[in-house]
């Protein structure tokens, strides 16, 4: 990975090349949203010191298991004229230091050429209910001959998922041949809706009638930018 600069003077024996990169973090486990910092340090397992040629372009990522892309990738570095890296014999120095926020609970990998550590990410991702990252459905539930229309969150994520709820919802509803349009706004007792990985979770159930040989139902929710409708019973 890096170059050793050759020792000057009479009877100077040529240096070791055995040195390497290790990264350590200062944390091993943290919550979705807190920061770590990653250190890379140059490690000189020989019983020399050693210089290095200075290093001006280096590959240091960090990446979630279930993130889209790094957080970092190439690193550009700038030195003093005749700068050199020296690693002292059974010594390390630091040579790079980033400060990584993940956004994704899960595993959360910092590389660097021929390094890499791992940290430990806990809690859940809180996404609005408008993200693609959280589904909407409409399913119909009967307790009896009570027909409920229910709007349920669906999290096909590999990760838990916080959402905040909702203040304002409109239906629309077809019963008994008679249709309506309804609007609440809503003071919930909790601010978040938690849904875990591959699972789902009902937000609201909405009463619509009762079963009927030849009773149809319809409910079309609006909230938040987003539709999701469904009747009752199913086509």
């Amino acid at each position: 990975m890096l170059g050793v600069l050759p020792q000057d003077g009479p009877g100077a024996e040529p240096p070791s090349y055995l040195y390497y990169a290790v990264i350590e973090t200062d944390r091993d486990t943290i919550s979705v949203g807190e920061s770590f910092t990653a250190t890379v340090y140059l490690c000189n397992p020989g019983d020399r010191d050693i210089l290095l040629e200075p290093i001006r372009q280096f590959a240091f990522s960090g990446n979630s298991l279930y993130g889209p892309e790094p957080v970092n990738n190439a690193v550009f570095l700038s030195y003093p004229g005749g700068t050199k890296i020296k690693v002292g014999a059974g010594d390390r120095t630091v040579f790079l230091r980033r400060v990584f926020t993940p956004l994704y609970p899960g595993p959360f990998m910092v590389t660097c050429p021929g390094a890499e550590a791992t940290v430990n990410v806990t809690g859940a991702r809180r996404v609005p209910i408008s993200s693609p990252e959280v589904g909407l459905k409409v399913e119909f539930s009967v307790t009896g001959r009570l027909v409920h229309a229910l709007l349920i969150l669906v999290n096909d994520n590999p990760y838990p998922v916080e959402v905040p709820v909702f203040m304002q919802l409109t239906r629309y509803k077809e019963f008994y041949g008679f249709s309506s349009n309804t609007t609440s706004y809503i003071s919930w007792a909790i601010r978040f809706f938690e849904v875990e990985a591959h699972s789902t979770k009902v937000a609201w159930r909405e009463e619509m009638g009762i079963t009927g040989e030849n009773y149809e139902y319809v409910c079309i929710f609006y909230v938040e930018g987003r539709v999701a409708g469904g009747s009752y019973p199913p086509p």
